[in-house]
């Protein structure tokens, strides 16, 4: 699963002469002051003159404003430069404090959120970077610093949060996204947004996913969420698991089989397979290769699937799901296996594995957070037991393929969610088109 967001529009400053810029802004001071002299002297004889005068001179201003707007930028990079410098030497005891990294260009991402290219001198590293992390937070004032890998050995990207979308926001643009889920022709799934407000969403056809967090820490929002979108797409079939009977059961009239015990989800595993090894031999007949675009989606959601894998039947369950999962993206089938703790003990490194797409919202321990996103992700600033109780939703999206996505999810509340269900369509009995 790959996370999608829309385009940033840039807007930064990289290495051209200052000296255009500058002399344009003397012309503005001169032409101010000019301005204000003549309209002072005037204004004594003649007002309707002076009215004149002042609408050539904000004319002027704003014509060279204009074409001369480059010089904003110049600020902009003085000022994160001197930023920059400040919280490298304040980092005592780092290396890095004696040879801060030089600015190659400040790009301003979205609203509260710039991205500073940076080049690596004498030695210094990434990892250098990231041990001062918090002082770079402090001298940029920024709620969030994120370093990431540069186009090149020597560069690095420095992510400057300062503000964050995710408090006092609701399901924006919620709606609006589920009104425009009226087919299969649609890729991903809009999910929610990052911390600069920039949409997060999934692949439609994305395979294997894997959904950790406490309770109450929005899992079941994020399954809502896709089952919504879903319930939508023109042909979808829907396989829920709810072995609680509490958090799915609403979509229970919009779900092509609705399962709570191991034996149902043998059930429905083995139906899955079937329709996987149809959709296949219609593939090699047809000659394609790929992921079956043509062909309508399928979700398959086990709803705590820990207290599935662990009854006598558990063998069983295990290998059905690791057969889909390994199998399943090709044919259009989404996996989805939520738990809300899902460690070593409870659920198999293998199915862990075969999940490309991982979510972690809030945990109690490091450990947890590392089980879900990967070992190594809480030391390298990934930590989902850091989230806060009061930030329902928030959790990071790893995909493989880049680091984790900081978002929060679109939050449904109970009104909308009995509404997304009474408007939801049946569901496709027939055959497949």
């Amino acid at each position: 699963m790959q996370s999608n967001t829309s385009q940033p529009k840039q807007d930064g400053w990289k290495g051209a002469k200052p000296w255009p810029e500058i002399a344009a802004s003397l012309v503005v001071i001169g032409v101010g002051i000019l301005g204000y002299v003549i309209w002072y002297r005037l204004s004594m004889t003649s007002v309707l003159l002076a009215n004149v005068v002042t609408l050539i001179e904000l004319a002027s201003i704003g014509i060279l404003a204009v074409r001369f707007q480059g010089w904003l930028h110049i600020v902009w990079w003085i000022w994160w430069r001197n930023r920059l410098y400040t919280g490298c030497t304040r980092a005592n005891g780092v290396p890095i404090a004696e040879s801060p990294p030089r600015l190659r260009r400040a790009t301003r991402v979205s609203s509260g959120c710039w991205e500073l290219d940076v080049q690596l001198r004498n030695g210094v590293t990434q990892a250098d970077l990231e041990r001062i992390s918090d002082s770079l937070k402090s001298s940029f004032k920024a709620t969030r610093v994120t370093i990431h890998r540069g186009d090149r050995g020597d560069r690095a990207v420095i992510e400057v949060q300062k503000k964050s979308f995710f408090r006092n926001s609701r399901s924006t643009g919620l709606q609006k996204r589920l009104r425009e889920t009226a087919s299969r022709e649609i890729r991903s799934i809009p999910i929610g947004i990052d911390e600069s407000g920039r949409e997060v969403s999934v692949p439609l056809r994305a395979g294997g996913v894997v959904v950790g967090g406490l309770p109450g820490s929005g899992k079941s929002n994020f399954v809502h969420l896709l089952v919504a979108h879903f319930a939508r797409l023109d042909g979808a079939k829907i396989y829920l698991v709810d072995p609680k009977r509490v958090d799915l059961t609403g979509w229970q009239h919009r779900a092509t089989r609705f399962g709570v015990s191991q034996d149902d989800a043998i059930s429905i595993l083995d139906e899955v397979i079937g329709a996987m090894t149809e959709r296949y031999q219609e593939l090699e007949q047809l000659g394609k290769r790929g992921s079956g675009s043509d062909m309508a989606p399928m979700l398959v959601v086990f709803e705590e699937v820990t207290a599935l894998i662990a009854g006598p039947r558990a063998k069983a369950i295990e290998e059905r799901l690791r057969q889909v999962m390994a199998l399943g993206r090709a044919a259009g089938i989404m996996v989805v296996l939520v738990a809300q703790r899902p460690g070593v003990d409870t659920l198999a490194g293998s199915l862990r594995d075969l999940a490309e797409t991982r979510i972690a919202f809030r945990t109690s321990t490091p450990d947890m957070s590392d089980t879900i996103l990967g070992r190594g992700s809480a030391t390298s600033g990934f930590d989902a037991s850091k989230i806060t109780a009061d930030m329902r939703g928030v959790g990071y999206l790893s995909t493989g393929e880049r680091e984790p996505t900081y978002m929060r999810c679109h939050l449904v509340d109970d009104t909308t969610l009995q509404e997304l269900q009474r408007s939801s369509l049946p569901p496709e009995m027939g055959e497949e088109d």
